[in-house]
Protein backbone atom coordinates (compact mmCIF):
# COMPACT_ATOMS: atom_id res chain seq x y z
CA UNK A 1 0.00 0.00 0.00
CA UNK A 2 1.48 3.31 -1.05
CA UNK A 3 1.32 5.84 1.72
CA UNK A 4 1.30 9.58 1.24
CA UNK A 5 2.45 11.84 4.03
CA UNK A 6 0.19 14.85 4.28
CA UNK A 7 1.37 17.73 6.38
CA UNK A 8 -0.38 21.07 6.57
CA UNK A 9 1.84 23.62 8.31
CA UNK A 10 -0.84 26.28 8.29
CA UNK A 11 -3.38 23.94 9.88
CA UNK A 12 -0.99 22.07 12.16
CA UNK A 13 -2.58 23.41 15.31
CA UNK A 14 -6.06 22.25 14.26
CA UNK A 15 -5.57 19.13 12.16
CA UNK A 16 -2.83 16.74 13.27
CA UNK A 17 -0.58 15.46 10.48
CA UNK A 18 -1.55 11.99 9.41
CA UNK A 19 -0.80 9.18 7.00
CA UNK A 20 -3.54 8.46 4.45
CA UNK A 21 -3.94 5.11 2.78
CA UNK A 22 -5.16 4.38 -0.75
CA UNK A 23 -8.77 5.05 0.16
CA UNK A 24 -7.81 8.20 2.09
CA UNK A 25 -8.59 6.50 5.36
CA UNK A 26 -6.53 7.70 8.30
CA UNK A 27 -3.97 5.02 9.17
CA UNK A 28 -2.21 6.87 11.95
CA UNK A 29 -2.10 10.39 13.29
CA UNK A 30 1.08 12.05 14.47
CA UNK A 31 1.73 14.80 16.94
CA UNK A 32 3.38 17.91 15.55
CA UNK A 33 6.69 16.90 17.17
CA UNK A 34 6.48 13.42 15.63
CA UNK A 35 5.81 14.95 12.22
CA UNK A 36 8.81 17.29 12.59
CA UNK A 37 10.97 14.30 13.48
CA UNK A 38 9.76 12.30 10.47
CA UNK A 39 10.33 15.17 8.07
CA UNK A 40 13.72 16.07 9.56
CA UNK A 41 14.93 12.51 8.98
CA UNK A 42 13.36 12.11 5.53
CA UNK A 43 14.70 15.40 4.18
CA UNK A 44 18.12 14.62 5.68
CA UNK A 45 18.08 11.30 3.81
CA UNK A 46 17.00 13.03 0.61
CA UNK A 47 19.89 15.48 0.99
CA UNK A 48 22.37 12.61 1.31
CA UNK A 49 20.96 10.82 -1.73
CA UNK A 50 21.59 13.94 -3.78
CA UNK A 51 25.01 14.53 -2.19
CA UNK A 52 26.15 11.09 -3.39
CA UNK A 53 25.49 11.92 -7.05
CA UNK A 54 28.54 12.83 -9.13
CA UNK A 55 26.72 15.50 -11.11
CA UNK A 56 23.46 17.28 -10.52
CA UNK A 57 20.97 18.94 -12.81
CA UNK A 58 19.92 22.51 -11.96
CA UNK A 59 16.69 21.14 -10.50
CA UNK A 60 18.61 18.65 -8.36
CA UNK A 61 20.87 21.45 -7.12
CA UNK A 62 17.79 23.37 -6.00
CA UNK A 63 16.37 20.26 -4.34
CA UNK A 64 19.68 19.66 -2.59
CA UNK A 65 19.59 23.10 -0.97
CA UNK A 66 15.88 22.91 -0.18
CA UNK A 67 16.13 19.49 1.42
CA UNK A 68 19.08 20.50 3.61
CA UNK A 69 17.27 23.61 4.81
CA UNK A 70 14.05 21.68 5.31
CA UNK A 71 15.83 19.16 7.50
CA UNK A 72 17.43 21.99 9.50
CA UNK A 73 14.03 23.66 9.93
CA UNK A 74 12.41 20.54 11.31
CA UNK A 75 15.39 19.77 13.59
CA UNK A 76 15.29 23.35 14.86
CA UNK A 77 11.68 22.79 15.91
CA UNK A 78 12.25 19.60 17.92
CA UNK A 79 15.92 18.68 17.97
CA UNK A 80 18.70 18.97 20.49
CA UNK A 81 21.75 21.17 19.84
CA UNK A 82 23.54 18.18 18.30
CA UNK A 83 20.85 18.01 15.59
CA UNK A 84 21.17 21.73 14.84
CA UNK A 85 24.97 21.49 14.77
CA UNK A 86 24.84 18.62 12.29
CA UNK A 87 22.20 20.39 10.20
CA UNK A 88 24.44 23.47 9.91
CA UNK A 89 27.36 21.21 8.97
CA UNK A 90 25.23 19.56 6.28
CA UNK A 91 24.14 22.91 4.84
CA UNK A 92 27.78 24.00 4.72
CA UNK A 93 28.72 20.76 2.96
CA UNK A 94 25.87 21.22 0.46
CA UNK A 95 27.15 24.67 -0.43
CA UNK A 96 30.68 23.25 -0.69
CA UNK A 97 29.44 20.66 -3.17
CA UNK A 98 27.80 23.45 -5.16
CA UNK A 99 30.99 25.56 -4.91
CA UNK A 100 29.26 28.45 -3.14
CA UNK A 101 32.05 29.35 -0.76
CA UNK A 102 30.57 32.33 1.09
CA UNK A 103 27.43 30.37 2.03
CA UNK A 104 29.51 27.33 2.99
CA UNK A 105 31.60 29.53 5.27
CA UNK A 106 28.56 31.22 6.83
CA UNK A 107 27.05 27.86 7.82
CA UNK A 108 30.42 26.38 8.84
CA UNK A 109 30.84 29.28 11.28
CA UNK A 110 27.36 28.62 12.66
CA UNK A 111 28.24 24.93 13.03
CA UNK A 112 31.45 25.76 14.90
CA UNK A 113 29.67 28.26 17.17
CA UNK A 114 27.08 25.64 18.13
CA UNK A 115 29.88 23.10 18.65
CA UNK A 116 31.67 25.45 21.03
CA UNK A 117 28.49 26.45 22.86
CA UNK A 118 27.07 22.95 23.39
CA UNK A 119 30.28 20.94 23.69
CA UNK A 120 28.90 18.61 26.37
CA UNK A 121 26.03 17.37 24.19
CA UNK A 122 28.07 16.40 21.14
CA UNK A 123 29.95 13.29 20.02
CA UNK A 124 33.71 13.27 19.57
CA UNK A 125 33.43 13.30 15.76
CA UNK A 126 31.17 16.39 15.78
CA UNK A 127 34.19 18.52 16.75
CA UNK A 128 36.27 17.15 13.91
CA UNK A 129 33.46 17.76 11.41
CA UNK A 130 33.03 21.35 12.59
CA UNK A 131 36.72 22.03 11.87
CA UNK A 132 36.47 20.16 8.55
CA UNK A 133 33.58 22.42 7.51
CA UNK A 134 35.61 25.50 8.36
CA UNK A 135 38.67 24.23 6.47
CA UNK A 136 36.68 23.32 3.39
CA UNK A 137 34.74 26.60 3.38
CA UNK A 138 37.93 28.66 3.73
CA UNK A 139 39.45 26.68 0.85
CA UNK A 140 36.39 27.55 -1.25
CA UNK A 141 36.88 31.28 -0.61
CA UNK A 142 40.62 30.96 -1.39
CA UNK A 143 41.83 31.59 2.16
CA UNK A 144 44.63 29.03 2.27
CA UNK A 145 45.96 30.13 5.66
CA UNK A 146 42.69 29.55 7.52
CA UNK A 147 41.92 26.48 5.41
CA UNK A 148 45.24 24.94 6.39
CA UNK A 149 44.86 25.84 10.08
CA UNK A 150 41.36 24.38 10.32
CA UNK A 151 42.37 21.31 8.33
CA UNK A 152 45.15 20.64 10.82
CA UNK A 153 42.72 21.17 13.73
CA UNK A 154 40.32 18.69 12.13
CA UNK A 155 43.10 16.11 11.76
CA UNK A 156 44.28 16.72 15.32
CA UNK A 157 40.79 16.41 16.81
CA UNK A 158 40.14 13.28 14.72
CA UNK A 159 42.85 11.53 16.74
CA UNK A 160 40.48 11.58 19.73
CA UNK A 161 37.59 9.92 17.87
CA UNK A 162 37.11 6.77 19.94
CA UNK A 163 35.34 4.42 17.53
CA UNK A 164 37.54 3.22 14.66
CA UNK A 165 34.62 3.18 12.20
CA UNK A 166 33.75 6.81 13.06
CA UNK A 167 37.38 7.86 12.63
CA UNK A 168 37.67 6.03 9.30
CA UNK A 169 34.49 7.68 7.99
CA UNK A 170 35.63 11.10 9.14
CA UNK A 171 39.06 10.80 7.53
CA UNK A 172 37.44 9.59 4.31
CA UNK A 173 35.11 12.61 4.35
CA UNK A 174 37.98 14.95 5.22
CA UNK A 175 40.01 13.80 2.24
CA UNK A 176 37.23 13.84 -0.33
CA UNK A 177 34.79 16.30 -1.83
CA UNK A 178 35.26 19.82 -3.13
CA UNK A 179 38.41 21.57 -1.89
CA UNK A 180 38.42 24.17 -4.67
CA UNK A 181 41.57 22.83 -6.26
CA UNK A 182 43.50 22.61 -3.00
CA UNK A 183 44.92 19.26 -2.07
CA UNK A 184 43.72 18.28 1.42
CA UNK A 185 46.57 18.33 3.89
CA UNK A 186 48.89 20.19 1.55
CA UNK A 187 46.92 23.30 0.65
CA UNK A 188 48.81 23.98 -2.49
CA UNK A 189 47.07 24.65 -5.75
CA UNK A 190 46.30 21.55 -7.76
CA UNK A 191 47.90 21.83 -11.20
CA UNK A 192 44.51 21.27 -12.83
CA UNK A 193 43.11 24.54 -11.40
Amino acid sequence: MKQNFIYFLALSFFIPPCVLGEENQVLRTYSLDEAHSIFAKRTNSETWKLMQKESLSEEEKDLLVYSAFSSAYHWKKIGAPVHIQRAEWLISRVYAKLNIGASALFHAKKCLAITNRYADGLKDFDYAYAYEAMARAYALVNDRINASQFYEKAKQVSESIAKPEDKKLFLSDLNSGNWNGYLPGKFTLNNNN
